[in-house]
């Protein structure tokens, strides 16, 4: 049996089952998977064929006294998967590891793994990871299915835009990101980038209806109250995930929430990303590999 702990929100998960898949095909012969977590991608999708274990605590997280049973318990995991990683670094049970380069400074994974079997050969631990590329899974084992009834939220929401309009999905990702650094700078896109986008759209397209999702919306409305033909999403995740795929086109911010909503998309036309992804106002691309597909048209921020 494979086992794993996930992390990460819904993007990252995609990535981490993605992977998960192509090892379960190729290399371990239909082996169980085993994993923690998971806790978007189930909500969202349909078809998910591995078997999770859930924090049973979940229901009651948002209740301030009783929150930290739910952190607690999560604790208790990641001491377990230290210790996972443990045992498979020292060959008492087999250990799946990705090879590491180090870009900018900083140490990623590359598609690149190898199989270290241990003394106890059924129990295989999956390194942490994130994977996040198309060159760490298959399209062909890509067999999860959004929700029915999330598709049909996306679909009445989208039913009050225009008749005959080009929907264009910009996803603004502020709040999580105000504190992160990737080579020690940040990573969120200024106005402009996305300004430019838009009148691109605007000279380009017939009919542009601009659908904003973002972790932020408030700011999103006044940043872009001068655009007309707009609607700001102030849907959960997983509606604002469904309503990516539905749309004509994307602009998108460096995540892996609108990677994979531009990559699910049902008619895309056109997905515009920032180059060098998350590195990009180094000019150094980070992580590798993310944006190597022929679905992103890359743009330079200034």
């Amino acid at each position: 049996m494979i086992l794993y702990v996930s992390e990460g929100g819904l993007g990252n998960q995609i990535f981490q089952y993605m992977f998960l898949k192509k090892l379960q095909a190729n290399e371990l012969n239909n082996e169980k998977i085993i994993a923690y977590g998971f806790e978007e991608i189930k909500e969202v999708f349909d078809g998910i064929d591995i078997i999770t274990i859930q924090n049973p605590f979940k229901s009651i997280k948002r209740i301030h006294k009783l929150r930290k049973l739910y952190y607690n318990y999560n604790d208790i995991i990641y001491f377990i998967r230290k210790l996972l990683v443990y045992l498979g670094e020292r060959k008492i049970i087999s250990y799946i590891s990705t090879k590491k380069i180090h870009v900018g400074g900083m140490k990623t994974e590359t598609p690149e793994y190898e199989i270290n079997s241990g003394i106890i050969k059924r129990i295989i631990f999956l390194e942490p990871g994130f994977f996040q590329g198309e060159k760490f899974f298959d399209r062909s084992h890509l067999k999860i299915k959004l929700k029915e009834n999330l598709v049909k939220k996306a679909q009445k929401l989208l039913s009050i835009c225009p008749k005959n309009s080009y929907k264009v999905f910009v996803h603004v990702r502020l709040k999580d990101y105000e504190n992160y650094r990737v080579f020690g700078k940040s990573v969120i896109l200024p106005t402009s980038y996305y300004e430019n986008l838009i009148n691109w759209f605007k000279n380009n397209r017939e009919n542009p209806f601009f659908i904003f999702i973002s972790d932020d919306p408030e700011k999103v409305e006044k940043t872009f109250r001068h655009i007309d033909q707009k609607l700001i999403s102030r849907n959960n995740y997983a509606i604002d995930f469904a309503i990516m795929t539905l749309c004509n086109a994307g602009i998108l911010s460096p995540s892996t929430f609108s990677w994979w909503g531009a990559f699910l998309m049902q008619k895309r036309d056109i997905v515009f990303a920032p180059r060098y992804w998350l590195g990009w106002k180094s000019k150094i691309e980070y992580p590798p590999h993310i944006l190597e597909s022929e679905i992103f048209t890359k743009v330079d921020v200034t």
